[in-house]
């Protein structure tokens, strides 16, 4: 319901870009205070436009993965941070049981803005899988 809201707001030139309550979900709580990472993810708001974030509210289904992910023939690494709250714990588990090759890691202290509060972490992730 929220993307919906979201989409008319755009379609009708209402958007006037993330207010703060919103911002705020996208961290754990213990970076909801971090101006660094909040001014990052404003201005990427800015950068990125009404077109591009319309494009990605359109596409993204957090409760339905791609149906083409579940046939890659190499391992699928699902990664969250651990309190996300926009693509809940819940989700995640359903998608580990829906692709049949894949692992799924939820990184401690971080939201859905994973790459910006704990990048280390997710590095350190993905080099251990990439090595």
């Amino acid at each position: 319901q929220q993307r919906q809201q979201l989409l008319k707001l755009i379609k009708y030139k209402q958007y006037r870009g993330i207010t703060e309550k919103r911002l705020k979900c996208f961290f754990h709580d213990c970076h909801q205070q971090h101006s660094k990472f909040l001014n990052m993810v404003k201005q990427m708001d800015q950068d990125l436009g009404t077109a591009v974030l319309a494009a990605q509210i359109s596409v993204v289904q957090p409760e339905k993965p791609a149906p083409d992910l579940a046939k890659c023939p190499f391992p699928v690494h699902l990664i969250s941070g651990g309190h996300d709250n926009l693509v809940c714990k819940s989700t995640m588990v359903a998608m580990h049981h829906d692709l049949p090759n894949s692992d799924m890691t939820l990184i401690k202290n971080a939201g859905h803005m994973l790459p910006i509060e704990q990048s280390r972490a997710l590095a350190e992730y993905l080099t251990s899988k990439i090595a």
